[in-house]
């Protein structure tokens, strides 16, 4: 019986760092990974904790660092499976200069529950922000320079832990929800360069005149 259970736990170890190892993989293909300006050891033999950006704790991948690494296509509904990861930073900021991401943020991040940093910056990505809900550990959510739309869901309450917000240069709109203006730990919110409505503003400004949220268009 012992036997057994060790089996069945070792088992069940690897399908997880499998699981990781695949939409890896998958982040690989749909972004033209062969394209990338460093890609060192990216789906060769050697162990995933040595691919260039990917770092693992324990058997799971915790971040995922490529920023300004000529990433372009969409991002794979597969990456939501990295369950574990706590840091995902993909900024362009030479979106002007070299290719970047497109397409929407895949519904299945909302997956990603022990996130506390999503930085997709200077991008083309598109779509809504339906996926933050449940993201509640989210503590950095930067987002700008973008092409996202809709409004800014109710669920973003639920992020309690948020400290920087960065919603710059999209084209969200409507009105500012309170649940943004009530959030605890915000101390850093920039939704300037948007299309809003001036609805829930005053509470903004109220609450630290430092936040950036003119030239809505």
């Amino acid at each position: 019986l012992i036997l057994y259970t060790d089996t069945i736990t070792i088992t069940s170890v690897l399908t997880m760092l499998q699981r990781d190892s695949l939409a890896l993989v998958d982040l690989y293909n749909d972004t033209n990974g062969t394209q990338w300006f460093n890609d060192d050891n990216w789906l060769t033999p050697n162990p995933v904790s040595t691919w260039y950006g990917v770092y693992l704790t324990g058997d799971r991948v915790t971040l995922l660092a490529l920023s300004e690494n000529n990433l372009s296509g969409q991002l794979p509904e597969s990456l939501g499976n990295l369950t574990n990861l706590e840091r995902l930073v993909m900024s362009n900021e030479l979106n002007n200069v070299y290719p970047c991401l497109t397409g929407p943020i895949p519904e299945s991040f909302k997956n990603m529950v022990n996130l506390k940093e999503l930085d997709l910056r200077n991008n083309d990505l598109e779509g809504t922000l339906d996926f933050i809900d449940g993201l509640t550990n989210l503590e950095m959510l930067k987002l700008g320079g973008n092409w996202l739309s809709g409004d800014i869901p109710l669920s973003i309450g639920n992020l309690v832990n948020l400290r920087e917000l960065d919603f710059w240069y999209n084209r969200l709109n409507s009105p500012v929800p309170a649940e943004l203006c009530n959030l605890p730990n915000l101390i850093d919110l920039d939704i300037s360069m948007n299309g809003f409505n001036f609805d829930g503003m005053e509470c903004i400004g109220q609450k630290n005149p430092n936040f950036d949220y003119g030239f809505q268009n």
